[in-house]
């Protein structure tokens, strides 16, 4: 029948999952849907939210479960939008969703629920075949309930990967910012410092020598820059222009293996033939030994503040 096709379809694009409006919809009265029940061929997830028996269990399908049983547009938000997008420290469950603000009051034990005021179509998207808050939006919906620190690392997460940048950060915060809306002077802090050529850190470990790059005084490091010659080119961590100086961090996850030890000698190599200057750190100097590299950073800065382009090591 066309009703049955009409509902497995409805499934197989939805997890495995339908809502009692859906098969209201496809012409399912109240006592057919008590039968596939009785018969075992959907089973009660939530209240008006059925999963077809034997369809696989997933995370996704428990996400949008949540999503369906507020019976209105809505999409996954806040702390399970940030997991959803892959943002370190943050957990699926328990489900936090979004709607907007109706005059009906809405409720559900499926769910941590939201109503803001202000939620536009361009806000939402789909991951997984979830409806979902976009990155952008998600980011902005945290800001009031993290702290700085924490903020700035999921601003600069979103950009390293392309899930964000100068220009929809901008203009989610022409669209969303107001008095009184929390995290908004914390975001406007975060984006006027960050052009639209800017270059978020990769990694904790970039952000950390950042920290005690400044700490000594050095203020004028640009990251991931390409560097090379007419045969071959790099991608450096860090570049000093004015003292042609390139300052790589070596991770212990890519830097340790033999093959990549000779990598980094090769490359290194070209670059002090084309007269860059280079330091390295490892990823243990940089956290157990923070005094040490503030010291080498210093120097730098000293040389920076005397004007003096020399080679700084002699």
């Amino acid at each position: 029948m066309e009703m049955h096709r009409n509902i497995w379809t409805r499934t197989r694009s939805q997890h495995g999952l339908v809502t009692g409006s859906q098969l209201q919809a496809e012409g399912v009265s109240r006592a057919s849907l008590r039968n596939l029940l009785a018969t075992g061929e959907f089973e009660r997830v939530h209240h008006g939210v059925f999963r077809l028996s034997g369809s696989p269990h997933s995370s996704s399908q428990q996400a949008l479960a949540a999503v369906l049983a507020i019976d209105a547009p809505a999409a996954l938000s806040h702390h399970s939008a940030a997991s959803m997008w892959g943002i370190p420290g943050y957990r699926l469950a328990p489900f936090h969703v979004t709607t907007l603000r109706s005059g009906r009051h809405t409720e559900t034990h499926a769910a941590i629920l939201h109503q803001p005021r202000n939620l536009s179509p361009t806000h939402l998207v789909e991951c997984d075949n979830v409806p979902i808050t976009s990155p952008v939006r998600t980011v902005f919906d945290l800001a009031g309930r993290v702290h700085f620190g924490a903020l700035a690392r999921m601003v600069d997460f979103l950009w390293t990967r392309g899930l964000g940048d100068h220009e929809s950060f901008n203009n989610m915060l022409s669209e969303l910012a107001k008095r009184g809306r929390p995290g908004i002077r914390n975001m406007r802090l975060l984006l006027a410092e960050r052009g639209p050529d800017y270059v978020a850190p990769e990694s904790g470990l970039e952000r950390r020598f950042m920290q005690l790059a400044e700490k000594a005084g050095v203020r004028s490091l640009q990251r991931q820059v390409n560097l090379g010659g007419d045969s071959w080119e790099a991608r450096v961590d860090f570049f000093e222009e004015a003292l042609k100086l390139v300052i790589e961090i070596d991770s212990d996850r890519f830097h340790t293996a033999l093959v990549d030890v000779a990598a980094d000698a090769h490359r290194q190599q070209l670059l002090t033939n084309a007269g860059f200057w280079v330091v390295r750190f490892t990823e243990h100097q940089i956290w157990y030994e923070s005094k040490e590299v503030i010291k080498t950073m210093k120097a730098i800065a000293q040389r920076l503040n005397r004007k003096d382009l020399s080679n700084w090591s002699k």
